[in-house]
């Protein structure tokens, strides 16, 4: 009977150990899940206030992501724009081009931001002149998509035909 008395003391202290375990657990996914939370409002304010859109494409040109000024730009509802592709904006003219310079940026890595100008039809069919760039995105090393930013040619002044950047870097244009 000792040895049944021993058995249930030790599973006793197996359990309290366990809840233990679990109680820590359970505290660091809800910190990580608040942490998560803060950031995912930061990335939203921080996107939602400004006149670029921003936005992220899968490899493909699929949105994954875009703006509220993404939205205004292209006179597009967000969700609308996010069940798209980049390619259903573009003019149909500049579709293989566009789909050449990210399948070269794909190929080089990524190495640095790609330069774009390019033209895409708002809703209205309204033809809207981009200028801005891209980051191709990495995950352990292989590409995932990208991310970029962009406004509408005219609506800002440029300094040597930049924007924001070294007049003396060259420029990768994503199209002409």
């Amino acid at each position: 009977m000792v040895w049944l008395a021993v058995l249930v003391g030790l599973l006793g202290v197996w359990v309290i150990a366990l809840r233990r375990q679990l109680g820590d657990l359970h505290h660091a996914v809800r910190h990580q899940q608040e942490r998560q939370v803060a950031l995912d409002e930061r990335y939203a304010d921080l996107t939602g206030n400004v006149t670029d859109a921003v936005f992220a494409i899968d490899l493909e040109g699929r949105f994954t992501a875009v703006n509220p000024a993404g939205a205004d730009i292209t006179g597009r509802p967000r969700a609308e724009i996010l069940r798209g592709s980049i390619f259903d904006l573009i003019v149909p003219e500049a579709r293989d081009d566009a789909r050449a310079h990210l399948a070269r940026a794909i190929a080089a890595g990524g190495r640095g931001d790609l330069r774009f100008e390019i033209t895409i039809a708002a809703a209205d069919a309204r033809p809207v002149r981009l200028v801005g760039q891209l980051r191709l995105l990495t995950q352990q090393g292989f590409p995932v998509g990208f991310e970029g930013v962009a406004h509408e040619l005219g609506a800002r002044s440029t300094a040597a035909g930049t924007r924001g950047g070294d007049p003396a870097e060259p420029e990768r244009q994503l199209v002409a």
